[in-house]
């Protein structure tokens, strides 16, 4: 797996780009890199080193396919679907004082105005696809996968609270035992207080 910011105007140095990304941060700034894998599973994510970034501002991961994003102060790690070295994710970095960050993530337009459950991508998949789903309020949410007769193969979530807006879980194809499961028919099935909704999912190994 690779972590890189495809600037090619940087200036090359020892067979690498490379220059100063340290802006003065007045109000903040963005960093928008691309994560690559030569795996179709789920790679993890994990910043550190975020202490040393001043109390003051907010650190925003944002994937702007998906219309997510995530508070690094509080979560410091993000899962993505590795799709091959040919299919690269893009994803943004924020850092900034809270003004600056929400008016960025207004620009997004990452709250939708009803719940939302997309239909998995890729689908049919092997073995990891990615499930988004989308609140116009915070709200505690289980999501869960089944097996064509019904019976309970994993839950992704269990009644856990999340704040408005997009979200993205990966599922790497396995069952609550960490084992993988048939090729087959799947449903993935959001449930909140006030909404529960499900879709159809199609494994092919």
């Amino acid at each position: 797996m690779s972590v890189y910011f495809p600037h090619p105007e940087w200036q090359r140095l020892n067979e690498r780009f490379s220059t100063d990304a340290r802006p003065e941060l007045s109000e903040g700034g963005e960093w928008q890199f691309d994560v690559q894998s030569n795996i179709n599973d789920i790679v993890m994510l994990s910043f550190e080193g975020l202490n040393n970034v001043p109390q003051a501002y907010d650190i925003r991961l944002v994937d702007k396919s998906l219309k997510t994003t995530l508070d690094l102060r509080k979560h410091n790690r993000y899962a993505v679907a590795g799709r091959g070295e040919e299919n690269p994710k893009s994803l943004a970095l924020i850092i900034g004082q809270p003004a600056y960050v929400d008016e960025i993530l207004t620009d997004f337009k990452i709250v939708p105005q009803e719940y939302q459950l997309s239909q998995n991508f890729p689908n049919p998949f092997n073995p990891s696809t990615t499930i988004q789903f989308g609140l116009p309020n915070p709200d505690r949410v289980s999501l869960k996968i089944y097996d064509i007769l019904g019976r309970l193969v994993i839950t992704l979530l269990d009644d856990e609270l999340k704040d408005a807006g997009y979200h993205a879980i990966v599922w790497n194809g396995g069952n609550d035992n960490s084992n993988s499961v048939a090729s087959g028919v799947y449903f993935v099935r959001m449930q909140t207080k006030t909404f529960a909704q499900t879709r159809k999912m199609l494994m092919i190994q």
